[in-house]
């Protein structure tokens, strides 16, 4: 897996992700097919919480992207892509 942490635009239906694009110049719409698994990670729940769900996801490209919503800011992050 190459990691990545880069800003990315998210559509979304409620709170799926349906497609995304990438900050870089020229780069194409990625219609997400499928969601492989979902997971959320919580931590310093005690004092400002910081709560990110992650999506594994493919895309139409058959690239594996893993995507990141931080909830507190709702900001989305491309965290990681498989080969």
């Amino acid at each position: 897996m190459k990691h990545r942490q880069e800003t990315i635009q998210v559509h979304c239906s409620g709170t799926r992700p349906l497609a995304f694009k990438r900050a870089v110049q020229q780069s194409p719409t990625y219609a997400i097919q499928r969601i492989l698994r979902a997971w959320v990670v919580q931590t310093a729940w005690w004092a400002e919480e910081a709560r990110h769900t992650y999506y594994e996801v493919v895309t139409a490209h058959g690239v594996y992207i893993i995507c990141c919503r931080c909830r507190t800011q709702d900001l989305w992050y491309l965290v990681g892509i498989r080969d």
